[in-house]
């Protein structure tokens, strides 16, 4: 049960971070969200922390890649198919290595999945 642990992001995320702290936070997520994968959909603390990320972080950082790929990947998981493939799309346009090789395969693999979904 993540009840507990999105009320303690929901209380970070209210406060003023630093980048460190964003980061740190973002990557505790990123691994919830492979643990969880399968479990459902993300909850809105989730998605609020991403967003809020992506907003704080500078085009092409590896905080915006990190937080425009979950936010693809929670669309898809949401059934927001045209929502998430824009995001896929643009980001693999401006920037296809998308920060790291692993995040790259990543973006790859659920662009697939969205495709072999239609």
């Amino acid at each position: 049960d993540f009840q507990q642990f999105d009320l303690m992001i929901q209380d970070l995320t209210a406060r003023p971070l630093t980048e460190q702290q964003l980061q740190t936070i973002a990557a505790i997520l990123e691994r919830r969200s492979r643990i969880k994968a399968h479990a459902g959909n993300a909850t809105e603390v989730v998605k609020q922390f991403w967003r809020k990320l992506l907003e704080k972080s500078g085009s092409g950082t590896d905080s915006w890649f990190e937080a425009s790929l979950q936010l693809a990947t929670i669309a898809a998981q949401d059934h927001k198919v045209t929502e998430a493939e824009k995001v896929l799309n643009v980001i693999t346009a401006l920037h296809p290595d998308w920060g790291t090789p692993e995040r790259q395969a990543r973006a790859a693999a659920l662009k697939l999945s969205l495709e072999s979904a239609k």
